[in-house]
């Protein structure tokens, strides 16, 4: 949650993705997401789905975290970076 915390400062994101698994596994997670995801809609797809969609991203940030279906995708335009 710090990273995500610290990533949101600098990027303007437009909605994010989660794998469905978060609310069953890792409910405080998810909510820690909405929380500070308040006015930007979140996808949720399989797992597998998501790992798939990662084979496209731009960028990976890898944190020490092991809570399980802990990740997250942020899309952001080509201008997302705040100013």
């Amino acid at each position: 949650m710090q990273t995500l915390e610290i990533v949101l400062n600098e990027l303007f994101v437009e909605r994010a993705i989660v794998a469905e698994e978060i609310k069953s596994y890792s409910t405080h997670i998810y909510k820690g997401i909405q929380e500070l995801l308040v006015n930007v809609p979140i996808d949720m797809i399989k797992h597998i789905e998501f790992k798939q969609k990662t084979q496209t991203t731009r960028a990976i940030i890898h944190t020490a975290e092991f809570t399980p279906y802990a990740n997250i995708i942020l899309v952001a335009g080509a201008w997302g970076f705040k100013l």
